[in-house]
């Protein structure tokens, strides 16, 4: 038997409504962002600022011969990370899911080569992550 990280409930994994152990649910935490306009003008005062924030990629050690083009290839792609948004709107949809509902997902989506064809942001109160026997996140 392995030792437990933590005594979680029984039946944990079955309630697969995420957060329905919580004082606040997901709605809950979104109306009041939405509701209270001090907390709305916080919110969007921090978006901006690090929607404004200016970004490069560059290799972190000296990266070899093709790292300027691995570089300028990345940069290309984040321009428009999910194929739909800008790279300033995407980021602000995943700050607004991090500051209300520290929550933020990013699915990255791949295309036949295996390579990353878009990194799409979806509704981080849609998951709910499940741990092992042994009180831990599966493998």
């Amino acid at each position: 038997m392995k030792g437990r990280r933590w005594d979680y409930p029984f039946g944990l994994n079955i309630n697969y409504v995420p957060r329905s152990d919580s004082l606040l649910s997901f709605a809950q935490l979104r109306s009041l962002a939405d509701e209270l306009p001090l907390l709305r003008t916080v919110i969007e005062t921090r978006k901006d600022q690090i929607a404004a924030l200016n970004w490069t990629v560059r290799p972190r050690f000296s990266g070899g011969p093709g790292a300027a083009n691995r570089c300028a290839a990345l940069r290309a792609f984040l321009t428009m990370p999910d194929c739909r948004h800008d790279f300033a709107t995407w980021l602000r949809m995943i700050v607004e899911d991090m500051l209300v509902i520290d929550a933020a997902t990013i699915y990255p989506r791949y295309a036949r080569s295996g390579a990353v064809y878009s990194l799409e942001e979806i509704d981080g109160s849609t998951i709910k992550p499940l741990i092992g026997e042994d009180g831990r996140a599966p493998a």
